[in-house]
């Protein structure tokens, strides 16, 4: 029970209380309008993975103040029971996961292709994918209680972060595409040789293949390598987690041209 507040009790601004900026909020709403993306529910980031650490990401006041569940709780909803210890390979060498970390493989089967889709879409993670950073796994878990989860917060809070890494692509390029185009739109003046936005154009890779004939068919050729770093370009935008085992997964392989190759060859084709 609940004890009331008095009659005789006044509510008076604290002079020293840190003031919080309406602007901020009113801007986060219509960047998600703009984009039409969540703007309610629960509000946290962190580049970390082990769910003890979430909490350092989720605002503990303002208008984006959130109170996660425990860890425990998240694990109940998602994981399935271990038995025993839990080890996973790392720079080559087998090494113990913790309470707190969650492995891909450990994902219930309910939530494994949301897994994917969410892994795919919202992290747009490369390198090692063997486990589930805790932003991921808190967002499983908001599914799997039908709760709200502020995706826009997410996001501007990811491209702020990966401003501040030395190597990393800012991710959400389609998205932000949509909201260069408002933007521009609300401001004519903007229309002008300096900012030219090019509709999405998105041809099979395989198509692009077929189309180049094969001049050394029957020869035996060597393997080269076609990986970003040989253009010195950055990394994609995974999360820093002390993780990057050297296996980078879902990167391209010898058999796929450049990235920056293909998607040159993709805006020359734009009218």
């Amino acid at each position: 029970m609940k004890t009331p507040m008095s009659s005789d009790t006044k509510l008076t601004k604290d002079e020293e209380c840190e003031s919080v900026d309406s602007t901020k909020y009113r801007g986060m709403i219509e960047f998600a309008q703009i984009l039409d993306i969540p703007c309610e529910g629960a509000c946290v980031f962190t580049d970390r993975w082990s769910l003890d650490e979430l909490v350092y990401g989720a605002p503990s006041e303002g208008p984006y103040q959130t109170n996660l569940p425990s860890p425990d709780d998240i694990i109940s909803y998602i994981r399935e029971d271990r038995e025993g210890q839990v080890t996973r390979i790392r720079h080559q060498e087998e090494v113990e996961v913790q309470d707190y970390q969650i492995l891909t493989r450990e994902i219930v089967s309910t939530l494994k292709p949301l897994e994917e889709i969410i892994q795919e879409n919202v992290f747009c993670l490369g390198g090692n994918r063997d486990h589930v950073p805790a932003c991921l796994c808190y967002m499983l878990y908001c599914v799997a209680n039908s709760e709200k989860f502020n995706l826009a917060y997410f996001m501007a809070k990811r491209m702020e972060w990966v401003t501040k890494q030395a190597r990393l692509i800012l991710p959400y390029g389609m998205l932000l595409t949509r909201l260069f185009d408002f933007i521009i739109g609300e401001n004519p003046e903007l229309q002008n040789e300096s900012y030219v936005l090019y509709d999405r154009v998105m041809n099979p890779l395989a198509a692009q293949l077929e189309r180049k004939p094969r001049r050394d068919r029957g020869t035996r050729r060597g393997r080269q390598s076609t990986s970003s770093s040989t253009f010195d370009q950055p990394s994609s935008s995974h999360l820093n987690d002390d993780d990057d085992d050297g296996n980078d997964e879902g990167t391209s392989r010898a058999s796929t041209p450049s990235p920056i190759r293909y998607v040159n060859s993709l805006t020359n084709q734009v009218p």
